[in-house]
């Protein structure tokens, strides 16, 4: 019946056509034109060999450089087109996993890198808008929410309840599909250590669990009736938890479909305008025509983020050094290669002239027998002339 519902809903909203008072009417969209205008040479649109749209992509550097949302990108075969129809394939140069940020480089003249030492911290509530490729924006709305750490909230879950016992702690719930229940914890076990450490509270249980992250594998000692065991759990995360529980937020899929990476980032703007998640990617201005970041994920119905331009702004410096450096090393790859070509040649070169060195040695001690042979007949010469002249 919710799968229904959900699908109801999601009709209706797809029939239903903004009024000339909210954002996403078209008179709005217009009074961003000038703003979004000058980035249509600065926004190009990623596709496949299909001309599926996989993502946008904001021209951050001369070159031909671009950023684009890493995770939406296939390993192969990236083809970037720009408002006038041009197409060309794409490379990519490297990527961030943690920001979700690829650097691409594409061979396309007429790109206008947009100015990423510009940027002011965003008031909340500044409106802002989304560069597509065309001068009207894709999508208009507001801040919402500072920028913060995405990743910050995610901690270890175990998925027990707690009470106190003597010695340890007494497991009185174990939540379907947790950690807790895959590494085989039963309501009843008394939790003694967690990674060789006493745990004397469920206070101290939920510290030792909160200070790791989901994934993270961590050592349990429990007692079961007369016989302590070891274990070994996996940890998962509260949110991802709590919707396991509850199911899935039926008001998220009521606006549209969500970017299937739109967390952990390390830092990252909320704002409220409606992107599709092939939308990500392109760049967020605000009134004055600033770039306020790059748009890099939808993350509910009435929320999606943005990484801000500082951020971007060392994201892409750290990422062009990893590219200077790999193209540092493969110049030293190639010299020692060279080097290594001129050792074998000089090496080679010494062999011959020392085989020529005893071939000569050789030579020379055969001469010298035959002239100590002549030498010899010489002398009996003369000893046998001496002889003969004498009385």
């Amino acid at each position: 019946r919710m799968a229904d519902l959900m699908q109801f809903y999601q009709a209706q909203l797809e029939k239903r056509r903004p009024s000339k008072n909210e954002k996403d009417h078209r008179s709005v969209f217009a009074e961003y034109k000038p703003v979004v205008e000058p980035y249509v040479q600065s926004t190009a649109r990623i596709i496949n060999k299909k001309d599926k749209q996989l993502s946008l992509a904001t021209v951050v550097g001369h070159g031909g450089l671009l950023v684009s949302k890493a995770s939406e990108l296939p390993a192969k075969g990236i083809i970037c087109e720009l408002s006038d129809g041009r197409r060309a394939e794409a490379t990519v140069l490297g990527a961030d996993s943690r920001w979700d940020i690829a650097l691409l480089k594409v061979e396309l003249l007429g790109l206008k890198p947009v100015n990423l030492e510009d940027s002011k911290d965003v008031e909340l509530g500044t409106f802002l808008a989304a560069s597509g490729l065309d001068a009207n924006p894709i999508a208009v709305g507001v801040a919402s929410v500072a920028p913060r750490n995405l990743s910050a909230n995610e901690r270890g879950f175990l998925g027990v309840g707690m009470e106190n016992t003597d010695n340890g702690v007494r497991v009185n719930r174990v939540q379907r599909g947790s950690g807790a229940a895959k590494a085989g914890i039963e309501v009843g076990d008394i939790i003694l250590k967690i990674d060789g450490k006493p745990i004397n509270s469920p206070a101290q249980l939920a510290k030792s669990v909160s200070g790791r992250k989901p994934k993270e594998e961590i050592k349990i000692l429990l007692r079961r009736g007369e016989e302590e065991k070891d274990m070994t759990a996996v940890l998962g995360s509260r949110g991802q938890s709590v919707q396991q529980f509850q199911g899935p937020d039926p008001s998220a899929q009521f606006g549209g479909p969500l970017s299937e990476n739109r967390k952990d980032f390390p830092n990252a703007l909320q704002h409220d305008l409606t992107l599709r998640p092939n939308e990500c990617g392109g760049p967020l201005i605000d009134l004055d025509g600033k770039l306020v970041g790059v748009n890099i994920a939808r993350g509910g119905r009435v929320k999606s983020y943005a990484i801000p331009t500082s951020d971007l702004r060392e994201v892409i410096a750290k990422l062009n050094d990893q590219r200077n450096e790999t193209a540092d090393l493969g110049h030293l790859e190639k010299a020692l290669v060279s080097i290594d070509e001129e050792i074998d040649s000089t090496e080679s070169t010494l062999k011959d002239i020392r085989n020529r060195q005893a071939q000569l040695l050789k030579e020379f001690e055969e001469y010298e027998m035959k002239l100590r042979g002549i030498k010899e007949e010489r002398e009996k010469a003369i000893r046998a002339i001496e002889k003969a002249k004498s009385p």
